[in-house]
Protein backbone atom coordinates (compact mmCIF):
# COMPACT_ATOMS: atom_id res chain seq x y z
CA UNK A 1 0.00 0.00 0.00
CA UNK A 2 2.91 2.34 0.71
CA UNK A 3 4.71 1.59 -2.73
CA UNK A 4 0.80 2.47 -4.38
CA UNK A 5 0.74 6.32 -2.05
CA UNK A 6 4.06 6.72 -3.34
CA UNK A 7 2.75 5.71 -6.85
CA UNK A 8 -0.23 8.09 -6.85
CA UNK A 9 1.92 10.81 -5.11
CA UNK A 10 4.59 11.03 -8.33
CA UNK A 11 2.06 10.91 -11.04
CA UNK A 12 0.05 13.48 -9.10
CA UNK A 13 3.72 16.13 -8.81
CA UNK A 14 4.04 14.89 -12.34
CA UNK A 15 1.39 16.05 -14.14
CA UNK A 16 0.86 19.00 -12.46
CA UNK A 17 4.84 19.61 -13.29
CA UNK A 18 4.00 19.24 -16.93
CA UNK A 19 3.55 22.91 -18.56
CA UNK A 20 1.15 24.06 -20.48
CA UNK A 21 2.86 24.57 -24.13
CA UNK A 22 -0.63 25.05 -25.84
CA UNK A 23 -4.20 26.58 -25.08
CA UNK A 24 -6.51 24.40 -24.80
CA UNK A 25 -8.92 23.90 -27.63
CA UNK A 26 -11.28 26.30 -27.56
CA UNK A 27 -13.96 26.42 -24.74
CA UNK A 28 -12.37 23.59 -22.77
CA UNK A 29 -10.24 24.68 -19.44
CA UNK A 30 -6.51 24.88 -19.71
CA UNK A 31 -4.05 23.42 -17.64
CA UNK A 32 -4.30 20.24 -14.87
CA UNK A 33 -7.68 18.59 -14.15
CA UNK A 34 -7.94 16.72 -10.58
CA UNK A 35 -11.02 14.92 -9.32
CA UNK A 36 -13.13 12.05 -9.16
CA UNK A 37 -13.56 9.65 -11.64
CA UNK A 38 -13.99 5.87 -13.40
CA UNK A 39 -11.77 4.61 -15.82
CA UNK A 40 -11.87 0.66 -17.19
CA UNK A 41 -11.18 -1.75 -13.79
CA UNK A 42 -9.93 1.41 -11.53
CA UNK A 43 -11.95 4.32 -9.70
CA UNK A 44 -10.48 6.98 -8.16
CA UNK A 45 -8.11 9.92 -8.61
CA UNK A 46 -9.01 11.72 -12.09
CA UNK A 47 -6.59 13.63 -13.73
CA UNK A 48 -6.99 14.74 -17.17
CA UNK A 49 -4.22 17.80 -19.39
CA UNK A 50 -5.47 18.70 -22.53
CA UNK A 51 -2.88 19.09 -25.33
CA UNK A 52 -4.28 21.25 -27.99
CA UNK A 53 -7.04 19.08 -29.78
CA UNK A 54 -5.90 16.58 -27.94
CA UNK A 55 -5.88 15.19 -24.26
CA UNK A 56 -4.57 12.65 -21.78
CA UNK A 57 -6.38 11.14 -19.28
CA UNK A 58 -5.73 8.91 -16.62
CA UNK A 59 -7.36 7.47 -13.10
CA UNK A 60 -5.98 6.00 -10.36
CA UNK A 61 -7.11 3.77 -7.15
CA UNK A 62 -9.03 1.40 -6.34
CA UNK A 63 -10.09 -1.65 -8.50
CA UNK A 64 -13.81 -2.13 -8.54
CA UNK A 65 -15.50 -5.13 -8.23
CA UNK A 66 -19.20 -5.99 -7.68
CA UNK A 67 -19.66 -5.73 -3.75
CA UNK A 68 -18.32 -2.07 -4.34
CA UNK A 69 -15.25 -2.89 -2.03
CA UNK A 70 -11.64 -1.90 -2.69
CA UNK A 71 -9.94 -5.62 -3.32
CA UNK A 72 -6.63 -3.93 -5.25
CA UNK A 73 -5.34 -1.12 -6.80
CA UNK A 74 -4.97 -0.19 -10.65
CA UNK A 75 -4.43 2.92 -13.17
CA UNK A 76 -6.18 3.43 -16.43
CA UNK A 77 -4.90 5.93 -19.13
CA UNK A 78 -6.23 7.37 -22.78
CA UNK A 79 -5.80 9.50 -24.89
CA UNK A 80 -8.76 11.14 -26.29
CA UNK A 81 -9.36 13.22 -29.20
CA UNK A 82 -11.46 16.19 -28.83
CA UNK A 83 -14.09 16.65 -31.10
CA UNK A 84 -15.48 20.59 -31.75
CA UNK A 85 -18.00 21.60 -29.07
CA UNK A 86 -21.19 21.21 -30.52
CA UNK A 87 -23.76 23.51 -28.47
CA UNK A 88 -22.74 26.55 -26.69
CA UNK A 89 -25.33 28.52 -24.11
CA UNK A 90 -23.85 31.64 -21.69
CA UNK A 91 -22.93 29.06 -18.47
CA UNK A 92 -22.47 25.78 -20.31
CA UNK A 93 -20.80 24.02 -23.51
CA UNK A 94 -21.10 20.23 -24.60
CA UNK A 95 -18.41 18.41 -26.32
CA UNK A 96 -17.09 14.73 -26.98
CA UNK A 97 -14.41 13.25 -27.43
CA UNK A 98 -13.02 9.48 -28.67
CA UNK A 99 -10.01 8.12 -28.45
CA UNK A 100 -8.72 5.03 -26.28
CA UNK A 101 -5.66 3.15 -23.81
CA UNK A 102 -5.37 0.18 -21.41
CA UNK A 103 -5.45 -0.49 -17.98
CA UNK A 104 -3.73 -2.67 -15.06
CA UNK A 105 -4.82 -3.31 -11.54
CA UNK A 106 -3.53 -5.70 -9.33
CA UNK A 107 -5.49 -7.33 -5.84
CA UNK A 108 -4.60 -7.50 -2.86
CA UNK A 109 -6.64 -10.01 -1.05
CA UNK A 110 -8.75 -12.82 -2.31
CA UNK A 111 -12.14 -12.00 -3.39
CA UNK A 112 -14.71 -13.98 -5.53
CA UNK A 113 -15.65 -12.28 -8.81
CA UNK A 114 -19.43 -12.60 -10.05
CA UNK A 115 -21.03 -11.28 -13.11
CA UNK A 116 -23.63 -12.69 -15.63
CA UNK A 117 -21.08 -14.92 -17.29
CA UNK A 118 -18.25 -15.51 -14.62
CA UNK A 119 -18.08 -16.64 -10.96
CA UNK A 120 -14.43 -16.79 -10.31
CA UNK A 121 -12.22 -16.94 -6.74
CA UNK A 122 -9.30 -14.51 -7.49
CA UNK A 123 -5.65 -14.46 -4.51
CA UNK A 124 -4.04 -11.56 -3.48
CA UNK A 125 -1.53 -10.26 -6.53
CA UNK A 126 -3.58 -11.13 -9.42
CA UNK A 127 -3.15 -8.43 -12.40
CA UNK A 128 -5.76 -7.57 -14.53
CA UNK A 129 -5.23 -6.57 -17.71
CA UNK A 130 -7.13 -4.45 -20.43
CA UNK A 131 -7.29 -2.53 -23.44
CA UNK A 132 -10.29 0.06 -23.85
CA UNK A 133 -12.19 2.59 -26.54
CA UNK A 134 -13.68 5.49 -24.98
CA UNK A 135 -16.17 8.02 -26.49
CA UNK A 136 -17.18 10.70 -23.89
CA UNK A 137 -20.14 13.21 -23.70
CA UNK A 138 -18.83 16.39 -21.83
CA UNK A 139 -20.28 18.97 -19.99
CA UNK A 140 -18.22 22.01 -19.94
CA UNK A 141 -18.80 25.51 -17.72
CA UNK A 142 -16.20 27.80 -19.40
CA UNK A 143 -16.28 30.51 -16.76
CA UNK A 144 -15.37 28.22 -13.87
CA UNK A 145 -12.77 25.50 -14.61
CA UNK A 146 -15.06 22.73 -14.27
CA UNK A 147 -16.11 19.65 -16.59
CA UNK A 148 -18.08 16.49 -15.67
CA UNK A 149 -17.89 14.05 -18.28
CA UNK A 150 -19.82 10.81 -19.03
CA UNK A 151 -18.15 8.28 -20.80
CA UNK A 152 -19.32 4.68 -22.91
CA UNK A 153 -15.70 2.56 -22.02
CA UNK A 154 -16.44 -0.89 -23.80
CA UNK A 155 -12.87 -2.59 -22.97
CA UNK A 156 -11.20 -6.25 -24.19
CA UNK A 157 -9.39 -7.72 -20.77
CA UNK A 158 -6.65 -9.71 -21.65
CA UNK A 159 -5.89 -10.91 -18.20
CA UNK A 160 -6.02 -12.89 -15.98
CA UNK A 161 -9.07 -14.32 -18.29
CA UNK A 162 -10.36 -13.11 -21.71
CA UNK A 163 -13.31 -11.37 -21.58
CA UNK A 164 -15.22 -8.15 -23.75
CA UNK A 165 -17.42 -6.39 -21.99
CA UNK A 166 -19.25 -3.55 -24.58
CA UNK A 167 -21.21 -1.97 -21.69
CA UNK A 168 -18.68 -0.33 -19.73
CA UNK A 169 -18.80 3.20 -18.33
CA UNK A 170 -17.31 5.93 -16.94
CA UNK A 171 -18.05 9.76 -14.89
CA UNK A 172 -15.72 12.08 -13.85
CA UNK A 173 -15.95 15.50 -12.48
CA UNK A 174 -13.08 17.60 -12.44
CA UNK A 175 -11.58 21.10 -11.28
CA UNK A 176 -8.93 22.88 -13.51
CA UNK A 177 -5.77 24.01 -12.30
CA UNK A 178 -3.96 26.43 -14.12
Amino acid sequence: MKKFAMLVSAVFVLLLAIPVTAQAQEGRPAGVGIGLGQGTLVSGISLKHHMGANAIQGVIGCTRQWAGRCHGAGVSGDFLFNMPIFFEADPIALGWNIGGGAAVGVGWERYRHRSYRHDRYYGAGTVHVAGQFVAGLELIFPTNPIDIVLEWRPHLRVAPFFDLWPFGGGAHIRFYLG
